[in-house]
């Protein structure tokens, strides 16, 4: 036995009863009605479905990018602003991580509010290029 929500009315229907308790539509109908928003959810949240294991805030930003063809759209990132480097080496994004410590370590720390800029906004595509696409580099 399903609940399903009664369009005309937002109450809670049971499957196998013949009308909605409430205003009386036909459950045939209630049915119907969930058949559609299930089809249409699926049409738009399908690109999303590779991306149903990583967090709300990710798979938001991936559909950006899926949106601008996969190219990179500016995107904040607080994890990246608060973490970093270490943001990068948790997520499993090696080599970028360490390009972004080898160009801090050369420029004796002069880079390193570039770096940290480029990480707050990119650090989401990066993500992106590494987890959907399979890319450590750009």
């Amino acid at each position: 036995m399903a609940l399903l929500s009664c369009p005309e009315c937002g109450n809670s229907v049971s499957d196998r009863a013949p009308t909605c308790p409430n205003c009386g539509l036909p459950v045939s109908e209630v049915v119907q009605s969930a058949r559609v928003d299930d089809a249409r959810d699926a049409a738009i949240y399908a690109p999303a479905e590779a991306y149903l294991n990583e967090h709300r805030v990710y798979r938001a930003a991936f559909l950006k990018f899926d949106a601008n063809n996969g190219r990179p759209v500016v995107t904040w990132s607080w994890v990246a602003l608060l973490f970093g480097l270490f943001w990068y080496l948790y997520r499993g994004m090696w080599a970028k991580a360490g390009i972004q410590f080898l160009v801090v370590t050369f420029t004796a720390g002069a880079a390193a509010p570039f770096v940290w800029l480029y990480a707050v906004l990119y650090g989401k595509y990066d993500y992106y290029l590494y987890a959907v696409q399979g890319k450590q580099m750009w």
